[in-house]
């Protein structure tokens, strides 16, 4: 595991359960380009995907008015897709991960 991720705390939850989701995380982090994601929308091209994946409505709901969340993502989100990649150091990111 990481430097970085081994020195999070956590407080009230199992340490099994805290494990497993320290090892999801950097399965999960593994597979980000963190240089792309901090030059641009890379970062949130899987958003809308996921939001319709994960949204509790109908299934006919998800499938007509999937183009309407894909749009509003890039619309709603604006500022925080533009703070993000002004603040997402790629390069730290990447070096303190161990993945340089």
């Amino acid at each position: 595991m990481s430097d970085l991720l081994g020195r999070i705390e956590q407080h009230g939850v199992a340490q099994s359960v805290f494990d497993t989701a320290l090892l999801d995380c950097q399965k999960r982090c593994s597979i980000i380009d963190f240089m792309r994601a901090s030059e641009g929308d890379y970062a949130f091209q899987i958003i809308a995907l996921a939001l319709l994946d994960w949204a509790s409505m109908i299934d006919d709901f998800k499938k007509n008015d999937a183009a309407i969340v894909r749009n509003s993502i890039p619309i709603r989100w604006i500022t925080v897709r533009s703070e993000f990649v002004k603040n997402l150091k790629g390069e730290e990111v990447v070096s303190q991960m161990g993945w340089d």
